[in-house]
C-alpha cells in the first residue's frame, strides 16, 4: 500500500482528488444555500410585522404545563426566549396555517426539520444511541442555542430572505420560543409519566 506521499513523488492525484472532493462539497453546499426555504418566508412574514412588545413586568405569566417543561428540562440561560415571545406563538401559527394553505404540507415540513435540529443535538450527546433525561437537564441551553443557531443558519443561507438581521434574530427566537412551547425540541414531563 502506497502512502500520499509515495503517491505524490511518483505522480499520483491522492492529494489532487482530495482537493476536488472539497472543491465539490463546497460548490455542492454552495448550491444549497441558494434555495429558498420555507424558514426564510416565515421570517419574511414575521418581518413584516412590529416587534414583540417588551413587558419589563412579566403581566402575562407562562400557562403552568410551560412552567412544567422548563423545569423540568432545566433550562435558565434561554428561560428569557421563552418568557419574551411567550405570547406571540400563536400570531407564528397563523403563519404556519396560511403557509399550510398556499401549498398544502410546508408547515409539517418545517416542524420536522426543527424537530430534527432537536434529534441532532441529542445525537450529539449520546454515547450509545440513547440519551438520559440528566444530560438533556445539563445541557438543555445549549440544545436551545444550538437549534437557535441551526436555524438561523439556514433562514441567512436562503435566497428567498427579504429580512434584516434583528427581524432574523426575533423572528428565530420566536420560532425556537413556539417549538419548545409545542414540545418539538426539549423533553415533555408528562410523556416522562
Amino acid at each position: 500500500m502506497t502512502t500520499r506521499k509515495q503517491q505524490n513523488k511518483n505522480g499520483g492525484t491522492g492529494y489532487q482528488a482530495d482537493r476536488m472532493t472539497v472543491h465539490n462539497e463546497t460548490h455542492m453546499h454552495n448550491d444549497i444555500a441558494k434555495n429558498k426555504s420555507t424558514i426564510a418566508e416565515v421570517v419574511n412574514i414575521i418581518a413584516a410585522f412590529p416587534p414583540p412588545e417588551i413587558i419589563a413586568d412579566n403581566s402575562t405569566a407562562l400557562p403552568a404545563e410551560v412552567v412544567s417543561k422548563i423545569q423540568y428540562n432545566n433550562v435558565k440561560r434561554c428561560r428569557y426566549i421563552i418568557d419574551t415571545y411567550k405570547s406571540n406563538t400563536i400570531d407564528l401559527n397563523n403563519i404556519y396555517n396560511i403557509l399550510e394553505q398556499e401549498r398544502p404540507g410546508r408547515k409539517q415540513k418545517l416542524l420536522h426539520i426543527i424537530h430534527n435540529c432537536y434529534k441532532q443535538q441529542l445525537g450529539i450527546l449520546s454515547k450509545d444511541g440513547t440519551v438520559d433525561i440528566a444530560i438533556i437537564q445539563e445541557h438543555s441551553d445549549s440544545i436551545l442555542e444550538n437549534i437557535t443557531t441551526t436555524l438561523r443558519t439556514k433562514v441567512l443561507e436562503s435566497s428567498n430572505l427579504n429580512a434584516e438581521n434583528e427581524d432574523v434574530e426575533i423572528a428565530v427566537n420566536l420560532i425556537v420560543a413556539d417549538a419548545f412551547i409545542e414540545c418539538l425540541v426539549l423533553e415533555n414531563p408528562e410523556a416522562a409519566i
